[in-house]
């Protein structure tokens, strides 16, 4: 939105606040396709996208990726109006996708949208890590890539997710997340901003003899809450639900880089199913700038294609880290 002001001779600044570049912006004339353009920007902002993943057990030369990637646009482009784009990098490949989806909320004349999707290969040696939306249409592509991965490579593969299913300790759920944020490479945590807390789990540990009827009451009443606010994991009501069998499904935290520029970055990571302890998916939602004065911006700042690409990735590492230690 600044460059589209710049453009226009209108000069304004990074740290200028949404509101007055909105403001600057609305004073313009758009045509159709700088409006569209608008949207998906700040949709895009808006939207953060949460992203999942899963690890194959098996080994990809860039030749058996470029198969599977033209099996699976053989297999999906025609019959779901699929348009794929694929890109091959020296060690994967980034596969955008374009397609279309009815929204019934809209008038019928707008029904139909426009959406993408972008599948991220990355080939590390005896494993391939495959990334994608956290949606319906995300997983269903990605079952069909593996397939097409079986079909290429004549094999069939074993995958691997971050679950929680064969965790029902709700203290060592809770562990994982706190030592998720902990783990993270190269970051140190400086704030919790929120936490959602669930009770259910696939099977309910009996209770102790000697609990007090207050703890079974308070249990009993409540499923699941979110709390909110800075330093949210030390405040006295976070302890009182874990002392209560609660354990977290959802954090999101800021970190400050350790190495570099001393940006702080904002993170999610939560499960989908916390009962099934399943579903685990992640996020960078932003950054935050650091000003000469050593003050940060207040606003949250995008950050690029690339960047959140290495972030998802120590993401990812450390979920794995954290979920290996809970099994030691």
């Amino acid at each position: 939105m600044v460059e589209i002001l710049q453009d226009n001779g209108i000069v304004v600044s990074l740290e200028d606040a949404r509101e007055d570049i909105a403001t600057y912006l609305s004073t313009l004339t758009h045509d159709h396709f700088m409006l569209q353009h608008l949207m998906e920007q700040t949709e895009k902002n808006q939207r953060s996208e949460k992203v999942v993943s899963v690890v194959l057990d098996a080994s990809l030369s860039n030749e058996d990726l470029a198969n599977s990637i033209a099996e699976l646009r053989r297999m999906r482009e025609g019959t779901y109006r699929e348009i794929y784009t694929p890109r091959l990098e020296s060690e994967g490949a980034k596969i955008p996708i374009h397609y279309e989806e009815m929204d019934f909320g809209k008038t019928r004349l707008m029904q139909r949208r426009e959406k993408r999707a972008e599948i991220q290969v990355e080939l590390e040696g005896d494993k391939v890590v495959i990334r994608s939306p956290a949606s319906e249409k995300g997983g269903e592509i990605v079952k069909d890539f593996i397939a097409a991965i079986e079909s290429a490579k004549k094999i069939q593969i074993s995958t691997r997710k971050v679950e929680l299913s064969g965790i029902t300790s709700p203290k060592l759920r809770t562990q994982f997340f706190t030592s998720l944020i902990d783990n993270l490479e190269d970051f140190v945590v400086t704030d919790v901003k929120s936490i959602n807390i669930d009770r259910e789990l696939p099977t309910l540990e009996v209770e102790e003899e000697d609990e007090s009827e207050k703890k079974a009451q308070f249990s009993g009443e409540v499923r699941r809450a979110l709390l909110d606010g800075s330093g949210v994991i030390y405040s006295p009501e976070f302890k009182r639900f874990t002392n209560s069998g609660f354990y977290i499904c959802k954090i999101e935290w800021i970190a400050m880089n350790t190495s570099g520029v001393g940006s702080k970055y904002e993170f999610e990571a939560s499960l989908e199913n916390p009962a099934e302890g399943t579903g685990f998916k992640y996020t960078v939602k932003g950054k935050y700038n650091q000003r000469q004065s050593g003050e940060f911006s207040a606003g949250r700042h995008g950050i690029d294609d690339a960047e959140k690409r290495r972030l998802l990735n120590l993401l990812e590492k450390a979920a794995w880290k954290s979920l290996e230690t809970l099994a030691q």
